[in-house]
């Protein structure tokens, strides 16, 4: 636990002695009377809070926390998700997993290949999913949770959210394993050959029916990515997202399943949005140690 995260009905509130979050301090952290813990509120930001009594098995956890107007929030993100739906389990992994990397919006659809019972999962009830994005936030250090969405079918969810409807020159991405004869190209070359400002703001983005609710005017870039399920996207599938200006993109030769592929693709994705990518893939030359001997 990197932040210890609030939502907002429980900030400036005890914590129970079963709580994950005073055991971990209790157990793990091992912080005593007075000590200091980062903290952050969802969609507030981040500060540091101070324990008020000694933590215990027996009785609540008092914390004395920062006013609201001095939390400093997450830096803006721009990363936007189509996925497959995945079995449950993968899902909720995928969630705490995907928020930590600081993806801003996931739409999970029924695909061709995914099973509709997924969307009506147990997984989707509330408390669910507060519980696996509080611990991607606590993982990452992020107080910004993504916007989550669920559509019954490819079609419903690039119309619901109106995804393609931008003079955008980069509208998405479609990550699919390169089959012979199909026009795909390494996903990192790609982003590299238009890093440095041509990831421009509006591709992917949420218009009409699911407009924008976080800093949409200070971002700089936003970018949409379609990953399918397990045993990818379908030959229709890919026709349909190709039409709306999709550009087809690979991770490597290996073929992975959704969750990894999910993760890659996203960390990858997230370094170019932010600047910290590198320019060009190291090399053997690059590492210490490895390569020619200095002459």
């Amino acid at each position: 636990m990197n932040l210890c995260v609030f939502y907002p009905h429980e900030w400036g509130k005890a914590l129970d002695p079963g709580d994950e979050r005073s055991i971990h301090i209790r157990n793990i952290l091992a912080l005593r009377k007075n000590d200091s813990i980062r903290i952050g509120l969802v969609n507030g930001g981040r500060g540091e809070a101070r324990l008020l009594g000694e933590p215990s098995g027996d009785t609540m956890l008092e914390l004395e926390f920062p006013p609201v107007e001095t939390l400093v929030p997450d830096a803006p993100g721009g990363l936007h998700l189509i996925i497959g739906h995945p079995r449950p389990p993968v899902f909720q992994r995928l969630l705490r997993d995907l928020c930590a990397i600081g993806v801003e919006g996931l739409h999970w659809i029924k695909a061709e290949k995914s099973e509709k019972s997924y969307l009506a999962s147990r997984a989707w009830e509330a408390p669910a999913l507060m519980r696996q994005l509080r611990l991607g936030m606590e993982q990452g250090m992020r107080t910004s949770p993504p916007e989550l969405f669920k559509h019954y079918s490819l079609p419903a969810c690039l119309s619901a959210a109106e995804f393609g409807r931008t003079t955008d020159p980069l509208p998405g991405l479609l990550l699919h394993p390169a089959e012979p004869g199909e026009n795909c190209q390494s996903m990192f070359d790609f982003l590299a050959s238009r890093a440095g400002g041509s990831l421009a703001a509006g591709s992917g983005g949420r218009q009409g029916k699911n407009p924008p609710t976080r800093g949409d005017e200070q971002r700089k870039s936003r970018l949409l990515l379609a990953i399918g399920p397990e045993g990818g996207w379908t030959a229709t599938e890919r026709g349909l997202l190709s039409e709306r200006g999709f550009t087809m993109v690979h991770l490597g030769n290996s073929i992975l399943r959704t969750e990894n592929a999910c993760v890659a693709a996203a960390s990858l994705a997230v370094q170019f949005l932010s600047g910290t990518a590198p320019a060009h893939p190291a090399t053997a030359k690059d590492i210490p140690g490895s390569g020619e001997a200095e002459k």
